[in-house]
């Protein structure tokens, strides 16, 4: 199993010749990298203007469609993932799913929006999962 840099990078553990928490496993790699596509705005990467995925551009919209909207961040973030993390083989299940409210009461939030994802890890026989939530 390869081990990739860990996202945020440690330069005082490189310059201090500290190897510990520089590396992660494939699978956390991957956890993190996904979990950077979803926050990262489109073209805010200025050398890939493609990077990220258009979250940030409906955050504060009001939407008169909650399917119509959910179904255009679900298409901008299957396309983000399969267009840069390149070490997921076969997504087999993408499911963006948007509650209304915060299940612990919270009034001040108005929408979870919750991603999940499973595949497969390339060149592995290893399954993926990722479950992330966001709240509006």
């Amino acid at each position: 199993m390869q081990n990739f840099y860990s996202i945020p990078f440690s330069f005082e553990d490189l310059l201090g010749k500290r190897n510990t928490g520089l590396k992660v496993p494939t699978q956390v790699s991957i956890h993190q990298h996904i979990s950077l596509i979803i926050t990262t705005q489109l073209g805010d990467f200025r050398f890939d203007p493609t990077y990220g995925c258009k979250i940030w551009e409906v955050d504060f919209v009001v939407p008169s469609n909650l399917n119509a909207w959910k179904d255009d961040i679900k298409v901008s973030l299957e396309q983000a993932i399969r267009a840069h993390e390149h070490r997921i083989e076969q997504i087999e299940r993408f499911i963006v799913k948007v509650e209304k409210g915060d299940p612990t009461g919270e009034k001040r939030i108005h929408q979870r929006l919750q991603i999940d994802i499973s595949g497969k890890v390339r060149g592995t026989i290893q399954n993926f999962t990722y479950t992330e939530y966001l709240y509006f």
